[in-house]
């Protein structure tokens, strides 16, 4: 009958590539939404057909599953307990899913095309090695992983900008410019030969799982300090297997190209100026004893002198 109900829509189980999205899957996802991410092992560029003949799916959870894959306007056939399958059903858009008033037996879910797959990151991907490509934009194609260096910092600081006002659109912004030049690193790398965004993918997956025994092991941990405990003991691990990266750190174990204030603050937080040890002489060095003073004081120095400057740009206006 699913197949009967399939070719209604002009389409094959086998020969359109359609996924079939379980009953258990859904109700799982839609019962876990805010916790769902990643758990639906589907992509909205293939056709979907959900089978929920034997035990029908609450409409809420099918909406709220449906809602975080495509966009509200997406037309797809429905057919709930009040009709007669293969028969009936209605088109309607996904944003109405979730006015249906009756369990779904079956969702017939057409395929985007792939420059309408917003939602899928695999889309973005495509559209980086589009933008990289012979025939695509000179602007793109002529960008090294150095001359996005700035770019990164830059969208990294607006990131901070949408967190610091509470503004959570800006931030959905600012985190999507930051994932666009994550992927454009990526194409340019693969183009050298060095690794592909599935390498990045790998990479940061396993050394999260790695890392969280407590969750995905056996290892069991009561708070957050026994967490702390456990990373060291992973890292140490991982150190011994060379399995931390290669780059070389500064001495105070902090990445070389941090702004020198933040990496003052920190190093002076852990090794506070002292008699024994003054400052080193010249313009730095005085630099690093009011740094030491306003640490001292209980107060961030960062935030000092940002809230400075930010006086003194609104006074030069």
């Amino acid at each position: 009958m699913l197949a009967e109900i399939a070719a209604t829509r002009g389409l094959d189980l086998r020969d359109d590539n359609v996924q079939i999205l379980l009953t258990k899957t859904v109700r799982e996802a839609g019962k876990n939404n805010r916790f769902a991410g990643g758990s639906l092992p589907l992509t909205p560029r293939w056709p979907v057909v959900m089978d929920a003949l034997r035990e029908p799916v609450e409409f809420k959870a099918l909406a709220s599953v449906l809602n975080r894959h495509y966009p509200p306007d997406h037309e797809l056939l429905v057919l709930t307990t009040e009709d007669y399958p293969p028969e009936g059903g209605d088109d309607i858009r996904v944003r109405d899913v979730a006015h249906l008033g009756a369990d779904v037996l079956v969702a017939v879910i057409p395929s985007l095309p792939i420059l309408d797959a917003h939602r899928d990151p695999r889309t973005l991907q495509h559209i980086v090695a589009r933008l990289r490509a012979s025939d695509g934009c000179p602007w793109d194609r002529k960008q090294t992983t150095q001359s996005l260096r700035n770019a990164l910092i830059d969208e990294v600081y607006e990131a901070l900008d949408a967190i610091d006002a509470g503004d959570m659109d800006n931030l959905a912004e600012e985190l999507g410019d930051l994932g666009l030049l994550i992927m454009m690193h990526a194409q340019i790398a693969e183009e050298a030969g060095h690794f592909t965004l599935e390498d990045v993918y790998e990479g940061i997956t396993a050394k999260v799982i790695r890392r969280h025994p407590h969750v995905f092991g056996d290892d069991s941990n009561h708070d957050d300090l026994d967490v702390v405990g456990l990373w060291k003991r992973v890292k140490a691990e991982e150190k011994a297997a060379g399995k931390l990266s290669s780059t070389e750190k500064a001495a105070d174990g902090q990445p070389r190209s941090m702004p020198a204030l933040t990496r003052a603050a920190r190093v002076l937080q852990k090794h506070p100026l002292t008699p024994d040890q003054p400052a080193p002489a010249g313009p730095g060095g005085e630099m690093l004893a009011v740094i030491a003073g306003i640490i001292a004081a209980g107060d961030d120095p960062d935030a000092v002198l940002r809230d400075a400057l930010n006086q003194y740009v609104s006074e030069s206006d």
